[in-house]
C-alpha cells in the first residue's frame, strides 16, 4: 500500500548507514510515495547507495555538497510535493510498521506533526545506551495523557509533518546553528516556533525507529558543548535565557553542589549492575557539565564582560 508521503534522508559520507535505512524503508507496510535523499557529500557517496534501491521504490536523489543538515532538511521542505513529510536519519533504522503508525497516528489525531518511539540501535555500547536513557526520560516528560507532546520538542529523526501548516506559517529550519561534528538544534528551534504559535504535536509509541548513538566518549564530549553552545544562541534568538539550561546553577561550584544533593534521582534512571549503573550516571554528569561549558562560553564569548556566577 503507498500514500502521498515524502520520506526525506540527508546524509554525508555515510553510504553504509544509509544502505541500512533504504533496506528498512523498501519493507515498510506503508510505502512512501517518494524518498528523497538529499547528499551533502561533494563525493557523491550517497550515488551508488541508492542506485540498488531505485528499481525496488520511487528515489530522487539530490546532491547539495557541504550546504549542511539545516538547509538539507529545508531542500526537502521546498522540494515536497505530497501532502505530508517524514523525515528520518541516515543512521537510523526503521521498524516495518514506522511510517504507516506515523502517518495513521497523524490522519486520526489530525495534528500538525507527530513524533515515534526512538530507541538505541548499539545498546551494547554503555556510551550509547547511556545517551538513550536519560534523552529517553526527557522525552517522555514533554508527554502528556493524552500523548500529546506539550512542549517545545521536535525530532526530525523520526516524525511526520503536514505540509499544509509548515506552508501556512512558513517554517523552516534556522541554519545558524552550528552542527560540528555533532549537536544540532535547529529541530528544537522549529518546534519552539510551533509551540509559540500554540501549534502542538502528538506522540506515537507504534512508529518506532532505531538510532545509532555515538559509542565515543569523545565525540559525546564534542557533541554536549556543541548542542550548549547552540542552546545559548536559541535562548539569545528567542529571548527566553534559562529555557534551555539553568543559569543559576551553571557554576562550576552550584553544579557540583546540586549533583552531589540530587545524585540519587539521575542514579534511578540508570540500568544494571551497580558498577554498570555508576558508569551510567559518570557518563551523563559528563555530558551535563560538557553541555554547560559549551553555554558558558557561548554566553561569554557573546557577553565579554559578563560576570559569571559560580
Amino acid at each position: 500500500m503507498q500514500k502521498h508521503i515524502t520520506v526525506a534522508i540527508v546524509t554525508k559520507n555515510r553510504p553504509k548507514q544509509l544502505e541500512r535505512c533504504l533496506k528498512s524503508l523498501i519493507v515498510q507496510t506503508l510505502l512512501p510515495e517518494v524518498v528523497l535523499v538529499i547528499d551533502d557529500d561533494p563525493n557523491k557517496s550517497a550515488y551508488s547507495v541508492i542506485a540498488q534501491f531505485k528499481n525496488i521504490i520511487p528515489i530522487a536523489y539530490l546532491h547539495k555538497p557541504n550546504e549542511g543538515v539545516q538547509k538539507g532538511r529545508n531542500t526537502a521542505l521546498i522540494r515536497c510535493q505530497t501532502p505530508f513529510l517524514s523525515f528520518i536519519d541516515d543512521d537510523c533504522v526503521a521498524d516495518k510498521n514506522w511510517l504507516h503508525s506515523l502517518y495513521t497516528t497523524i490522519t486520526q489525531k489530525k495534528a500538525a506533526y507527530c513524533i515515534g518511539e526512538s530507541k538505541v540501535l548499539n545498546p551494547q555500547y554503555i556510551i550509547s545506551e547511556t545517551q538513550y536513557i536519560f534523552q529517553n526520560y526527557w522525552f517522555k516528560k514533554q508527554i502528556n495523557c493524552k500523548q500529546e507532546i506539550t512542549s517545545y520538542y521536535f525530532d526530525t529523526k523520526n516524525c511526520m509533518i503536514q505540509m499544509k501548516n509548515f506552508k501556512k506559517h512558513h517554517l523552516i529550519f534556522d541554519i545558524r546553528y552550528k552542527t560540528y561534528p555533532y549537536g544540532d538544534i535547529s529541530d528544537t528551534d522549529l518546534g519552539y516556533a510551533l509551540y509559540k504559535q500554540n501549534t502542538h504535536g502528538i506522540y506515537t509509541p507504534w512508529a518506532i525507529i532505531y538510532h545509532e548513538e555515538t559509542p565515543s566518549l569523545y565525540y559525546l564530549i564534542k557533541k554536549a558543548y556543541q548542542k550548549g553552545a547552540n542552546a545559548y544562541l536559541f535562548e539569545k534568538k528567542w529571548d527566553c535565557f534559562g529555557t534551555m539550561v539553568n543559569i543559576y546553577n551553571k557554576g562550576k561550584i552550584r553544579w557540583t553542589l546540586r549533583t552531589i544533593k540530587y545524585w540519587k534521582n539521575d542514579y534511578a534512571m540508570t540500568r544494571g549492575s551497580s558498577l554498570h549503573r555508576l558508569c551510567q550516571f559518570f557518563i551523563y554528569k559528563i555530558y551535563e557539565r560538557s553541555y554547560i561549558e559549551g553555554y558558558v562560553h557561548m554566553q561569554q564569548k557573546n557577553n565579554p564582560t559578563k560576570i559569571l556566577s559560580i
